[in-house]
């Protein structure tokens, strides 16, 4: 079954959070890999 709006903006979410709390250097490039791989 395919991710719905809740199941993405959860993950998105969370990922966000992940990211923000290792403080990391590519924000950018980790987070377009991530949205290319949705």
């Amino acid at each position: 079954m395919p991710f719905g709006p809740w199941e993405v903006a959860t993950g998105w979410t969370a990922w966000i959070k992940l990211v923000s709390e290792n403080c990391v250097d590519r924000t950018d490039t980790t987070s377009t890999a991530f949205l290319v791989a949705i």
